[in-house]
């Protein structure tokens, strides 16, 4: 699956076919860069034990299930209602009057490859238009102290701009907190929603948006663990479109008071 240009990972779909007669399909693309295990191993398991299968396995067994619904929805959906464009590399902004005049009005750009080309990049492109969002994505690429750097470096013409800054470094709660206070923070692979701090970090106002994936984790799961004041962003996992296809119906279909 295409990851970004020039880059893919591994990946599988399943296919299911329901009582009715009807297809469902879910996408497994671990990221093992980011602590997932790798395809192989997932998929040599004599049982589904490992979240990221069991949830694969269940996201197909209800794509057949509502396949109607989704079929219906994607008749009728704007793909610029509500998402962000995505932007995974500075070398690809190229793509940005494209998306702009597409209605995309939010930009998601991955952050922590480069830090000097990126403060420059940002410092002098985001200026285009007074009407966008920034959402700066560090993937847990940052050192504290290098994410201290990058932030004091930005103008404040750009930091007006930015709604949440995900993952800018390793989860740490202090740290974390004194951010937070900053600059709204945005938690996704910094900290397992398994892990058993998780609860207690979402209440420590640590982070104050969660991003959430369906094709990974149960919605209903993770909302519920959520204190109201939480944020929650519902997104694909970069995979195959049909990962894409579920988490937009998802999202459609996850109207949460509060959130």
């Amino acid at each position: 699956f295409p990851v970004t240009i020039g880059k893919f990972r591994h990946g599988v779909l399943f296919k299911v076919l329901n009582n009715e007669s009807f297809l469902g399909y879910s996408d497994l693309s671990p990221w093992p860069s980011l602590g997932d295990p790798h395809l192989e191993k997932l998929l040599s398991a004599s049982a589904p034990t490992h979240i990221l299968l069991k949830v694969a396995l269940q996201n197909a067994e209800s794509f057949a299930d509502q396949r109607l619904s989704i079929d219906s929805w994607l008749k009728t959906v704007k793909l610029n209602k509500c998402n962000n464009a995505l932007i995974s590399d500075i070398s690809e902004f190229s793509c940005f009057e494209d998306y702009y005049k597409s209605g995309f009005r939010t930009f998601k750009l991955k952050i922590g490859k480069n830090l000097k080309s990126e403060i420059e990049f940002l410092n002098q492109n985001t200026d285009l238009h007074s009407d966008i969002k920034l959402r700066l994505d560090g993937n847990l690429l940052f050192q504290s102290a290098e994410w201290s750097y990058f932030w004091d470096q930005l103008s404040g013409e750009v930091k007006s701009k930015i709604e949440y800054v995900e993952d800018p470094f390793l989860f740490e709660l202090s740290a974390w907190q004194k951010w937070s206070k900053i600059v709204l923070l945005a938690l996704d692979f910094a900290l397992d929603v398994e892990d058993p701090f998780f609860e207690k970090a979402a209440k420590s106002n640590a982070f104050q948006v969660y991003v959430l994936k369906p094709s990974r984790q149960s919605i209903d799961e993770v909302i519920n663990l959520l204190p109201s004041h939480i944020r929650v962003s519902i997104t694909s996992q970069l995979g195959h479109w049909v990962d894409s296809v579920w988490s937009g119906w998802q999202l459609e279909n996850h109207i949460v008071t509060g959130k």
